[in-house]
């Protein structure tokens, strides 16, 4: 369409991706393309400009408002047609893949087509799907992968948060490394009871800890109840049928609890795994990645805010035990009294004879 305008006209593109629109205004050179991702398509729309008559102006535009500038209904018609063409029966033709404009090597991927984006985090991911998949060695097996959802985890709580202890609640949990009563009792062997430390008469282990302890089930319930209102405002921005709509708050009303929502009927949210959130027909759409992000952080933090409190209980426990402890008197000869400069200390006391 570029090229094909008369020369006094200027095409005018609006574009909601913020990055994209820093890029290509900045006029990148080659050098600086070689490692982005979808650079090749970058190369295709500056070998298109470079080809016209007069160079587009691009401006960016912000998503999801509700302003009344032209710029902004024309984006909204624009994530209207593109949310609802995955409904159509005919879907539309897809942008063709610009392999003209691609390195002359590109590693490929029979799931995933051409990668790209950086060899070392793809191959970071794969190691990441592939261990996870020996998760069964560390706690009750679970179903295999593809029954739950694929989406990728948001990657702020893990690459960029300032704390990282939902990170490592989680991988805790994973690795069977929870100090959980269940696990010290197998591990210490010296007649530790495995039963639940607030008094459940229940086998602690962390599918009881997360989800059946009576103790924070006004956690669990305030969790969910704050994740489905988001979930709500999530889908009050895109036209779903009734049915869609049933499905997906359905699935997130239960994903605390052991439920047929999961493939299991037993959750795993405190692994890091979802259900399946959406209907198969919206599976690929970017509703459910909004949607797969924002239960996936409800769930890291739920999890890590439980075992949180677990600990902050136990230690406060053991320092009350530890003030009504009688310190016990330990007798001593009294040639070794010139070899301790006090006589008292916080669990017994020194006597010599």
């Amino acid at each position: 369409m570029s090229l094909r305008l008369p020369n006094h006209l200027q095409p005018h593109i609006i574009s909601d991706h913020l990055n994209s629109v820093k890029l290509l205004c900045s006029s990148p050179s080659s050098l600086r393309l070689i490692n982005h991702p979808a650079r090749a398509l970058y190369r295709w729309v500056l070998d298109i400009w470079s080809r016209s008559p007069t160079t587009p102006a691009i401006s960016h535009v912000r998503a999801h408002t509700r302003a009344c500038d032209i710029q902004s209904n024309l984006n909204r018609l624009v994530d209207h047609v593109a949310s609802s063409s995955h409904h159509l029966p005919l879907p539309p033709p897809s942008v063709p893949i610009p392999s003209f404009f691609m390195d002359n090597f590109m590693l490929f991927s029979s799931s995933d087509g051409f990668i790209e984006s950086s060899i070392l985090h793809y191959v970071d991911s794969l190691l990441a799907n592939s261990y996870a998949a020996t998760l069964n060695t560390c706690h009750k097996p679970l179903p295999p992968l593809p029954l739950f959802d694929n989406t990728l985890p948001p990657s702020y709580p893990y690459t960029k948060s300032p704390s990282s202890y939902s990170a490592v609640i989680q991988l805790y949990a994973r690795s069977g490394q929870l100090d959980t009563a269940l696990h010290l009792s197998n591990r210490l062997k010296d007649g530790f009871q495995p039963w639940c430390r607030f008094a459940c008469r229940q086998i602690e282990d962390p599918h009881h800890i997360f989800v059946l302890c009576p103790r924070f089930t006004s956690l669990r319930d305030t969790y969910s109840q704050c994740l489905k209102s988001a979930v709500l405002t999530i889908l009050d921005t895109y036209h779903l049928t009734d049915q869609d709509r049933s499905f997906i708050i359905e699935r997130v009303s239960n994903l605390f609890s052991d439920s047929n929502a999961w493939p299991s009927c037993q959750t795993g949210f405190y692994l890091g795994i979802l259900p399946r959130l959406v209907p198969p027909p919206l599976t690929a759409s970017i509703m459910h990645s909004r949607l797969a992000h924002q239960a996936h952080t409800s769930c890291i933090q739920l999890a890590s805010r439980i075992w949180g409190l677990v600990c902050c209980e136990t230690r406060e426990h053991a320092e009350n035990r530890q003030r009504q402890q009688v310190p016990s008197t330990l007798s001593l000869p009294s040639q070794l009294s010139s070899l301790f400069h006090t006589l008292v200390y916080p669990s017994f006391s020194i006597a010599f004879s």
